[in-house]
């Protein structure tokens, strides 16, 4: 038969490229203007109303003859002095209050208009914030891609490398797996197993016997799982944790301990040949321990499980 030869000597060699980290400040973030202050102008007058003018009536003399028109003279000037006075003063003061409501309607107008202006500023500030979350997602975007770039292209290495080591794998069955050379190794054990036999020592039967006391021996398995139920329940499978299963649940014994969470504790039910389940209970937390919510807080649980030696068939692969 013929042999295909390969050079098991040669290291696979596997170069992974490093995933860079990401720069904040490498990516664009909202910058939009400060709104400018906005001030309202005063549109108010002062307004004053003048003193009224002096009131005069007009004088008798010693040398007016005596009447009634003489007698009233001064009232009557005087009177009508006051009354155009006073009419002067109503105009004025009615021509003040007008001007006050122009003012009042006018400075109304000033700050609807300032208050529009102030409305206009602060809607494009938030539009460029807008615009700017755009460039940011589309940045962040960018950068994440960049990084399963790089890690696809890390996978696909390891798939290269990993299919040249299983080439190399068969290449070797296809070496010392030929009949002839298994044969001759077979050939060469029992020739050294006859030499033992004859000479004074029974190594064979010290071999044995060794072997009868390993094969004694309590099979002792670990395994660490966490239990990340939010009802705070595993259920631990041998044939999915790699152990196999056994004949009957009186095969084995099994043991628990919570790792870093003294407020949690736990125990095992529901053995059976296949597995078992274990249940996480708060302690010391609650005056009636809860069940431990494993979605909210993982716990790790190491589980250790003891056993006679087993068939290779029992154990699985």
């Amino acid at each position: 038969m013929e042999t295909t030869q390969v050079a098991l000597e040669t290291a696979v060699a596997i170069s992974l490229d490093a995933v860079a980290n990401m720069d904040g400040a490498a990516l664009s973030a909202p910058a939009p203007a400060d709104v400018d202050a906005v001030t309202a102008e005063n549109k108010s007058t002062p307004q004053a109303v003048p003193a009224p003018a002096a009131v005069s009536f007009s004088s008798i003399t010693t040398s007016d003859t005596v009447s009634d028109e003489v007698l009233n003279r001064n009232a009557t000037s005087l009177a009508d002095s006051i009354n155009e006075q006073l009419t002067t003063w109503a105009g004025v003061i009615n021509g003040v209050v007008a001007d006050g409501g122009s003012d009042a309607a006018a400075q109304v107008t000033e700050f609807n208009n300032k208050i529009e202006l102030l409305r206009s500023a602060v809607n494009a500030a938030m539009n460029d914030i807008r615009t700017a979350n755009v460039s940011q997602n589309s940045d962040i975007s960018t950068a994440v891609n960049a990084r399963l770039s790089t890690v696809a292209g890390n996978l696909t290495s390891l798939q290269t490398a990993i299919e040249s080591v299983d080439g190399k794998i068969v290449a070797l069955d296809s070496v010392y797996g030929t009949d002839a050379d298994i044969a001759g190794k077979v050939a060469t054990i029992n020739a050294q197993l006859e030499t033992m036999n004859a000479s004074d020592l029974d190594i064979a039967g010290l071999l044995g016997n060794t072997t009868v006391e390993l094969d004694s021996l309590i099979r002792i398995q670990k395994q660490e799982v966490t239990v990340s139920a939010g009802t705070g329940v595993f259920d631990f499978n041998f044939d999915a944790q790699g152990i196999g299963a056994f004949d009957t649940v009186a095969d084995y014994t099994v043991a628990m301990e919570i790792i870093g969470n003294a407020q949690v504790g736990g125990y095992i039910t529901n053995k059976s040949a296949a597995g078992f389940q274990i249940i996480l209970r708060s302690q010391g937390v609650h005056f009636v321990p809860q069940p431990h919510d494993g979605a909210t807080t993982p716990v790790t649980v190491a589980v250790t499980v003891a056993h006679a030696p087993r068939a290779a068939s029992q154990v699985s692969v």
